[in-house]
């Protein structure tokens, strides 16, 4: 992909994906002991992968209820056997991504996405501003806007 370093990511340690989970979900209120033992293997299943413990938290805390996330949990559990199901799906979304971005052929089409790749995850972009940035940076010609 022309990368010039390879920065592996790794899952994070226990405190942290619970400290995160905890934060996605937008609490202010301490959560009972049935909540946080449900919490806690929410998070174990989602093998400390921030992505997967963002995602299950904004999709628990919406009309949240421990019941809810007693069938988020068990959902998990149905889908996701161990942690090596979730790398392989890693691993297979990032296969993927580098073979769209290896049939760009186009050095700039190409830095272009990899912009869009570190803007945030569910982050709205606005496509003329995207585009004007663009076009400073010399990476689309002006006439597209």
């Amino acid at each position: 992909m022309g990368c010039k370093e390879i920065i592996k990511v790794e899952p994070l340690y226990e405190d942290e994906a619970w400290e995160l989970f905890n934060r996605t979900l937008h609490r202010y209120n301490a959560l009972s002991q049935k909540e946080e033992e449900t919490a806690n293997d929410i998070v174990k299943e989602c093998a400390e992968l921030p992505l997967a413990i963002v995602k299950t938290a904004r999709s628990t805390s919406v009309g949240y209820d421990i019941t809810e996330w007693r069938n988020a949990l068990n959902e998990l559990r149905e889908h996701v056997k161990g942690q090596e199901h979730i790398i392989d799906m890693e691993n297979d979304v990032f296969k993927m991504l580098e073979f769209n971005y290896n049939h760009l052929n186009d050095e700039k089409l190409q830095e272009c996405l990899l912009y869009c790749a570190l803007l945030f995850e569910d982050f709205a972009i606005r496509k003329v501003p995207l585009i004007k940035y663009w076009i400073a940076k010399r990476l689309v010609e002006d006439f597209l806007v």
